[in-house]
Formats: C-alpha cells, structure tokens, sequence
C-alpha cells in the first residue's frame, strides 16, 4: 500500500516504455487515488509492449492514470479494481490514448467506466481488443465517455460486460454540457446487460 502509484511519470516531453512486464498488486490509497500501477501527468508520454496488469486497486483508474499521452500494445488488464471510475485506465484532462491488440478482462469501477473511464477533452483509440466481463456499479460496464472527450473503437468485441446503465458503453455530457463523441467501427456486443435502468449494449 501507498498513497503514490509504483511508477510515476510526470516530466513534460519525457518518454517511459515498459516491455514484457508484470504489474500487478499494487494499491494506492492516497486522497486522490490517481494509478496505483502508472500514472503520466502532464505531457509525459508512456508506451507499453506485451505487459500484464492485474489486481491493482486505486480510486481512478486502478491500473493506469493518464493525463499525458499513452500508446498500449499486445497488453493485458485483468481483475483491476477503481473505488470511483475506471477499473483499468481513468484518462483525464488532455490526455491521449491508443491501445491495440489487448484485452481488458474482470475490471471493475465502484462508480463508472468498469474497464475504461474518457473524461475532460481527453482522445482514445482502441483496436483490435477484447472488453469481456468487465463491470461498473453505475454508468458504463466496459467504457464510460464523459463531457467533450471521444472514443474511436474498431475491429474489437464486448462481451459480457454489465453496469447500471450502458452494459458495454455508456457516454453523457460533462459540467460544461456538451457530449462526448463517440464513432464505432465493425465492432461486436455479446451478451452485455444492465442492471437498473436504460442500455443493453449502449447509452448515448
């Protein structure tokens, strides 16, 4: 336990990669809870190659915190654990995501986002991957799009995976008021479900 995530990249400009590791059991219970595994503020940027995330338990985003830029490759998150909002990986602010050929299995989020929480005006890419039997308690069993942030997810599967409403996906405007954008390309949804109120598959 600490109230710092195991890796911490905050310098501007800087790069960190890890390839062929193993990131797992770390938990951050500091006030904010920010990655207990990684977290990249600022305009730091991460890349990651054939690395396994498991059981890492953090407030937002269990796995990985990102406000800087992060490329993700043939990797793995499973069974990771957020107290508010995205069981694997909370992306914030400005931050910019692309994550190919991985999958994202057993997460799961107190409040929103089970695997992956898009917030601020932040940009995701996800290809290529499998979200199965992830879940939240609230909004977004797999992925949760908040405010003006947007997710492009192609070529890759749901299934399984539940939460209140939006079983796979879920988006909704942010303070500001304006709506998330979302684009789906040649994508499949397998038996995702609800558990309250409104979207099997999707909420938008």
């Amino acid at each position: 336990k600490s109230e710092w995530p195991a890796f911490y990249c905050q310098y501007s400009n800087s790069t960190t990669k890890f390839i062929n590791c193993f990131i797992s059991d770390n938990v951050n219970d500091g006030a904010d809870g920010k990655g207990a595994g990684i977290a990249v503020m600022n305009d730091a940027n991460l890349i990651l190659e054939n690395t396994v995330f498991e059981r890492n338990e953090g407030n937002e985003g269990a796995a990985i915190y990102v406000s800087g830029k992060v490329e993700i490759t043939d990797c793995s998150f499973s069974d990771n654990t957020a107290g508010e909002n995205g069981g694997a990986i909370y992306l914030d602010t400005y931050g910019k995501l692309s994550v190919t050929n991985t999958v994202f299995h057993g997460n799961e989020a107190d409040n929103r986002g089970g695997a992956v929480y898009v917030n601020g005006y932040s940009r995701a890419n996800i290809g290529y991957s499998t979200l199965n039997g992830n879940h939240s308690d609230n909004n977004g069993g797999a992925i949760c799009v908040i405010g003006s942030a947007s997710l492009y997810m192609f070529r890759s599967s749901f299934i399984g995976n539940y939460g209140a409403s939006g079983g796979a996906i879920y988006t909704d405007s942010g303070t500001n008021g304006n709506y998330a954008d979302l684009f789906i390309d040649e994508c499949s949804f397998d038996a995702n479900y609800i558990t309250d109120r409104w979207g099997t598959t999707m909420n938008i």
